[in-house]
């Protein structure tokens, strides 16, 4: 599978983007870089918008903010504004495992179901090593003890 330059876009370019992008890079093996919309300079915008391949976007109304003539590289995973406040949390991710991403980055299905159940396990494991309660408080911070 050749590896796709994808660029995640949010507002902020700290939550949404950065967890997307790292669901591209580490779970599909995709170069993958996040950014914001919102601070960054048009012009640097703009190289991206050229370096990408395929360019992603977390909601509907950033798609009008992207130039047309890199509209045909322009997708959406519609996962709303950010209420989690934190890259990676868990309930982000689900957020975005809800979407099919194999369709929206154009992998193969295959890869993609090997990939979510390798993962998936994953996470149940880290689940049962840190159970609520424990180590890690519901705002993904660590409890002192």
């Amino acid at each position: 599978m050749k590896r796709k330059k994808i660029l995640c876009l949010c507002a902020g370019g700290q939550v949404r983007s950065v967890t997307l992008g790292g669901i591209c890079k580490y779970w599909f093996g995709h170069e993958a870089i996040a950014a914001s919309l919102e601070k960054l300079e048009p012009d640097t915008l703009d190289m991206l918008y050229r370096w990408a391949e395929v360019i992603v976007v977390v909601e509907q109304q950033y798609l009008q903010l992207v130039p047309d003539e890199h509209a045909a590289k322009v997708r959406l995973v519609d996962i709303g504004p950010d209420r989690w406040g934190m890259s990676n949390h868990e309930g982000l991710v689900a957020e975005i495992m809800k979407h099919d991403l194999a369709e929206i980055l154009g992998i193969p299905d295959t890869v993609w179901e090997e990939k979510k159940a390798i993962k998936v396990e994953a996470w149940e494991r880290w689940k049962r090593k840190y159970p609520p309660g424990g180590p890690i408080v519901a705002d993904g911070s660590i409890q002192k003890s």
